[in-house]
């Protein structure tokens, strides 16, 4: 009997939460906006822009890490 009462509230627990699941997807579907456009055609920069450019790093130090596994 004991058994049989874990597996029914195991059962409950992931229907549960399948439906939940289920009425998030609902929400985002109905009440999220959607993204903006990638580009907007009329606020292109022109097609010469930019002629031309430069990066400065001064100071900058890199290391990295390797952990021991």
């Amino acid at each position: 009997m004991s058994g049989l009462l874990q597996f029914t509230v195991r059962l409950t627990a992931e229907t549960e939460a399948m439906f939940t699941s289920v009425e998030r997807l609902l929400h985002y579907i109905d009440h999220l906006k959607s993204e903006a456009p990638s580009s907007v055609p009329d606020k292109k920069p022109a097609v010469d822009w930019p002629t031309e450019g430069s990066v400065s790093m001064l100071g900058v130090k890199v290391s990295y890490f390797i952990p021991n596994f």
